[in-house]
């Protein structure tokens, strides 16, 4: 009853270094819509939700021998903002691997990102601001085999960008069971 999410997405992923486990190298373009009808937030019309996004990942350093290395990562959207609340988004970050001593599968990585308003969310919803913004710092290590913890910070400018909301620190821990 709620309609189809289809996504379609071509893309590049050139071998990685040697030594670099998965496709840390990649770029890509998608297309999503849903199959659903979605109330207009302003006019009282509905329309299809529709949008693209681009994603790219690189290697930017890796040393063999230490198994050091650091990744930067790009992805982007946009949609159609008659129906939703984000009419395009950014985000961006930095993947270190191997740095710490002693542990060479751990990662540490920071990131940035970014959600922005459509006019016709702005328009139909008070008050509502224009940007959130978040950062995000994480720290991901293999603690026994097949258990990997990933302690994590974020700080978010703007929640949902309500300016009711004051700005929000959140901390989390992630742990992941491979069996």
């Amino acid at each position: 009853h709620e309609g189809l999410l289809r996504i379609a997405e071509a893309a590049l992923v050139p071998p990685s270094p040697e030594g670099v486990e998965g496709d840390i190298n990649k770029f890509a373009i998608g297309a999503w819509r849903y199959t659903q009808e979605q109330p207009d937030l302003v006019g009282g019309g509905a329309s299809n939700q529709v949008g693209a996004y681009l994603l790219t990942s690189y290697q930017l350093y890796h040393d063999a021998a230490s198994g050091q290395g650091i990744a930067g990562f790009l992805t982007g959207g946009i949609a159609e903002g008659s129906t939703v609340q984000t009419d395009w988004d950014i985000e961006a970050g930095l993947v270190a691997t191997g740095w710490v001593p002693h542990r060479p599968a751990s990662e540490i990585g920071i990131g940035v990102a970014l959600a922005h308003n459509s006019d016709e969310y702005k328009a139909s919803t008070s008050p509502s601001d224009t940007v959130e913004t978040s950062y995000e710092l994480y720290y991901r290590d293999t603690v026994y085999n097949g258990i990997t913890v990933q302690p994590d910070v974020q700080y978010v400018v703007n929640p949902g960008t309500d300016p009711t909301i004051d700005n929000a620190t959140l901390i989390g821990l992630r742990v992941d069971f491979n069996l």
